[in-house]
């Protein structure tokens, strides 16, 4: 899959309660990317498999009332969870539930064969 905006594979309008929505993408290290999840997340985790040295792997999470930009890094070699004061997830809002979502910033990704798996929550 290209860089760029990315739509949901399981969008939260085909759930009876509609809470999440989730996919995956292959990342851009140079472009940051819109996932399109069809409303303004609460909560935003990411798996983060990197394509060559399992050490890079880690879980990426963000949620309401944390600052715009901070997140909790879990690596996965240590499992070690540190707060990241910048450069993580932002929530966006959109014309309408089409182009609401979040964007992942380029400095998020390694390399452009890693891939994330991402959950977002209303």
């Amino acid at each position: 899959m290209a860089a760029g905006d990315v739509t949901y594979t399981n969008p939260a309008a085909n759930l009876a309660i509609g809470s999440f929505a989730s996919g995956s993408l292959t990342c851009d290290a140079d472009t940051a990317i819109n996932v399109l999840c069809g409303f303004q997340p609460a909560r935003i985790k990411l798996f983060y498999k990197d394509s060559g040295a399992t050490t890079v792997d880690k879980v990426i999470d963000w949620f309401a009332g944390i600052t715009a930009a901070n997140y909790f890094n879990t690596l996965m070699s240590t499992g070690v969870i540190t707060l990241v004061t910048s450069g993580g997830p932002i929530v966006f809002a959109g014309d309408d539930d089409e182009t609401e979502g979040f964007t992942i910033p380029a400095a998020l990704m390694d390399n452009d064969a890693d891939t994330i798996y991402w959950i977002a929550y209303r």
